[in-house]
């Protein structure tokens, strides 16, 4: 829960600039060759879905894996529709909604992986 309350102020408020260049300094910190600013981003875009593909395979194990992934991919469409209806200062963009279903797919896959191992126990 504490992740979904995280992941819609990410999204939906505010872009939190200091913080995001926080994020890009440590990547710099821990990579042995510079990271750009836009590789974080991307990166961010990935991570932030594959939670809730996760958390959507091991909740809807039941549900077509093409059916969860398409759930989160138009999750994503309706992130980038309100960042351009509502917030200023945002820019949704088609590179974000890829990035985000991507990271939810891998979450959706990684669920089922862990589903499976544990209906063999």
């Amino acid at each position: 829960m504490v992740f979904l309350l995280g992941a819609a102020l990410l999204t939906l408020g505010p872009l939190p600039v200091r913080a995001f260049d926080g994020v890009v300094a440590l990547a710099n910190r821990l990579s042995p060759v510079p990271v750009p600013r836009g590789a974080v981003e991307r990166a961010g875009n990935v991570v932030l879905f594959l939670p809730l593909g996760l958390l959507a395979a091991l909740l809807g194990h039941r549900r077509p894996a093409s059916l969860l992934i398409a759930g989160l991919c138009l999750l994503s469409m309706c992130v980038e529709l309100a960042q351009y209806a509502v917030l200023a200062g945002r820019h949704p963009s088609l590179r974000d909604v890829v990035l985000n279903s991507v990271g939810g797919a891998l979450g959706v896959l990684a669920g089922r992986l862990i589903g499976k191992g544990a209906a063999r126990r």
